[in-house]
């Protein structure tokens, strides 16, 4: 078999932040998903976001979308709408890692995380939203960074921490 070079994607090696957000996509795919196995949704949100960080989006906007949708595809979706636990809504917001989610503060434990109400609301914004919206978004490198850590927090729970999110 023989195969044909379609898109290079040579500019992630002239932007080192761009660089660094193609390392985390992946590793994302080579730590959460198995060698040798197809996964066309996973192939194509690949590709969306390598196509995204070589156009004019913010790197750390196409990772931390990335990021949301590949939990999605893998069957372990960020809950970011309401308490898992009890379903209301709450104005102080923690992230439950073993119930996959946010809490409230009556539902949340010892090792619940208090987290930022603006990461949330970037999550939110960022989840459902086209690659090519994202230049759109204007939003502090801050927040990027912890809504990006918050992700970080909740697959290392379960798998392995992403090392290279550390270079963002």
């Amino acid at each position: 078999k023989t195969c044909e070079q379609l898109e290079s994607f040579f500019c992630l090696r002239e932007d080192i932040i761009a660089y660094y957000s193609a390392c985390v996509i992946a590793e994302c795919l080579t730590l959460y998903t198995e060698e040798g196995q197809s996964d066309p949704p996973v192939f194509v949100e690949t590709l969306k976001a390598l196509q995204a960080l070589c156009g004019s989006q913010h790197p750390l906007a196409v990772t931390l979308r990335f990021m949301l949708a590949f939990f999605d595809l893998q069957g372990i979706k960020l809950q970011l709408n309401a308490c898992v636990a009890c379903g209301e809504p709450s104005s102080r917001l923690f992230l439950d890692l073993q119930r996959g989610g946010l809490v409230c503060d009556n539902c949340r434990t010892a090792d619940s995380i208090r987290v930022s109400p603006r990461s949330i609301a970037i999550c939110k914004m960022l989840c459902d939203m086209p690659y090519e919206k994202l230049s759109n978004v204007n939003v502090s490198l801050d927040i990027l960074k912890d809504a990006l850590g918050l992700c970080n927090k909740y697959i290392s729970h379960s798998y392995y921490p992403l090392k290279s999110l550390s270079e963002l």
